[in-house]
């Protein structure tokens, strides 16, 4: 019986490698609600920055509505003069909408997510700063608002 907990601290520190290796390069943040009413927006700033890998060149997004149904969900970025939109125009069907990239280099992004319809729906945004050599830069979200 001892010769197996020989094995345990490898089996630890394996567990925890994959572990950090799959969450240190993705960001997303999952299972946002938008609230019913027809105008409700949730507002999010994303900040890119420079962590050691390089500065930032360009925030890249997607938005997936998990609800079903056929109400169009979009997410809006806006930083200085750059703005863009993506929309995902089929909910339910776990296929983030098409890739947007932003292109302003370091600092604070605005992100809005918005819809169509007077009900509520459930999304997930996919969100990285990259550097100009596709190297994933410091990257940080905080909520504004939540309808």
């Amino acid at each position: 019986m001892n010769s197996n907990l020989k094995y345990w601290p490898w089996a630890c520190a394996l567990i925890f490698y994959c572990t950090y290796a799959g969450t240190a390069a993705a960001h997303a943040w999952n299972n946002e609600v938008l609230g019913p009413t027809a105008g409700a927006t949730d507002y999010f700033q994303v900040k890119c920055y420079n962590d050691g890998h390089g500065n930032a060149s360009r925030l890249e997004l997607q938005v997936n509505d998990d609800t079903p149904g056929t109400a169009l969900l979009s997410l809006q970025v806006q930083k200085g003069l750059l703005a863009g939109n993506t929309t995902d125009s089929n909910g339910g069907d776990d296929i983030y909408s098409p890739l947007l990239a932003i292109a302003g280099g370091n600092g604070t992004y605005d992100v809005m997510v918005d819809k169509t319809t007077a009900a509520s729906r459930q999304y997930d945004v996919s969100y990285h700063c990259m550097t100009k050599s596709n190297i994933h830069a410091g990257t940080s979200i905080v909520k504004k608002q939540n309808q």
